[in-house]
C-alpha cells in the first residue's frame, strides 16, 4: 500500500515515469499513445489543483463531515492526483484510458461520501493524519475494486462478443458448405442440425448478421 505521505508529493513524482522498452522508447501501440496524450491532457489539468497539506486535510474533513459542500468538493479534488496513480495499474487492458480516469473518479466521490458519512474526528490526533490514513484506505479500496469490477466486465463483454462472432463465422461457412452439397440454400432446421444449436439460435444469428451488412 503507498505510504500517507506519497500523497504529498508532486505529480510526476506521484504518478512515475510510463514503462519503456529496453531501448528506451516507450512500448505502445497507436491506441495506447492516445491514451497517453489524454492522460498528459489530465495531468495538466490536475497540476493547477493545489496539493492538500496534512492540517488543510483535517479541517476540511471535519467542515466536510458537518455538511459543507466547498470542503467535501476540495477534499475530494485533493484525491484526484492519488485516484489516477491508480489508474495506471489498469491500463492497457479493456477499457480506456477515458472510461478508466471516469471510473476513478466516481469511485473517489463514493468513497469520500462514505467515509465522511462514518466521519468521527479524533481528539487525540490534531494533525489529522489517523483520519487521513482511514481516507486514504478507503479512497483506495474503492477505487480499486470499481476499476476491477469494470475491467472484468468489459473482458467478459469482449469475451462474449468474440463467442458470437465465431459462431457468425462457423453459420456462414457452414451455410456455404450446405448450399454446394444441397444445391440450395439449407433451412433453419438444417442449419441448426450441422451446428448442433436451435432454430432460434440460428434466427438470432442470421439477424446479427443482415445487421452487419
Amino acid at each position: 500500500m503507498r505510504r500517507f505521505g506519497d500523497q504529498k508529493k508532486q505529480p510526476e513524482e506521484l504518478f512515475g515515469a510510463w514503462e519503456t522498452t529496453e531501448s528506451g522508447a516507450a512500448d505502445t501501440s497507436g491506441e495506447e499513445e492516445a491514451g497517453l496524450d489524454l492522460l498528459e491532457l489530465y495531468l495538466e489539468e490536475l497540476r493547477a489543483v493545489p496539493q492538500l497539506s496534512v492540517q488543510e486535510e483535517a479541517e476540511l474533513t471535519g467542515r466536510a463531515a458537518m455538511g459543507e459542500e466547498h470542503a467535501k468538493q476540495r477534499l475530494t479534488e485533493g484525491y484526484l492526483m492519488y485516484a489516477l496513480t491508480l489508474v495506471k495499474d489498469y491500463m492497457g487492458g479493456p477499457i480506456s484510458v477515458s472510461e478508466l480516469i471516469a471510473v476513478a473518479n466516481l469511485a473517489l466521490v463514493q468513497a469520500v461520501s462514505r467515509y465522511l458519512a462514518n466521519a468521527v474526528t479524533s481528539a487525540k490526533n490534531t494533525e489529522g493524519e489517523l483520519e487521513s490514513a482511514v481516507l486514504r484506505d478507503t479512497i483506495t479500496a474503492e477505487v480499486e475494486a470499481a476499476l476491477k469490477h469494470s475491467c472484468e466486465e468489459a473482458q467478459s463483454s469482449g469475451q462474449e462478443e468474440q463467442a458470437i462472432a465465431e459462431r457468425l463465422n462457423r453459420l456462414t461457412e457452414i451455410s456455404r458448405v450446405m448450399a454446394t452439397e444441397l444445391g440450395r440454400q439449407a433451412t433453419e432446421s438444417e442449419l441448426a442440425e450441422r451446428m448442433r444449436s436451435t432454430e432460434e439460435e440460428i434466427r438470432e444469428l442470421v439477424k446479427m448478421s443482415m445487421q452487419a451488412l
